[in-house]
């Protein structure tokens, strides 16, 4: 399945109150849209990424894991499995 940057962006922005998020076998992404995800989901328990391929270009690489809040998250589980 093919989802965007633009994609997460809308689903952060329109359901902030989601707990719960798997991509599965996606590409389309990039790690700004991953970290729209983690800047925005307060509230995420679980953040599974399985068999993606996120498709960066070198200029637009972002640590997106470093853009989870250090304090006032709820997140427990981080799972990325074969994330190309």
């Amino acid at each position: 399945m093919t989802v965007s940057n633009t994609d997460l962006t809308l689903l952060a922005r329109s359901f902030p109150s989601f707990r719960d998020l798997m991509l599965i076998c996606c590409d389309g992404f990039s790690t700004p849209g991953l970290t729209i995800i983690a800047k925005l989901y307060r509230n995420m328990r679980v953040l599974d990424l399985i068999k993606n391929d996120v498709e960066d270009e070198d200029e637009e690489l972002v640590d997106w894991i470093s853009r989870f809040p250090e304090t006032t998250t709820s997140l427990e589980s981080l799972s990325f499995e074969c994330v190309n």
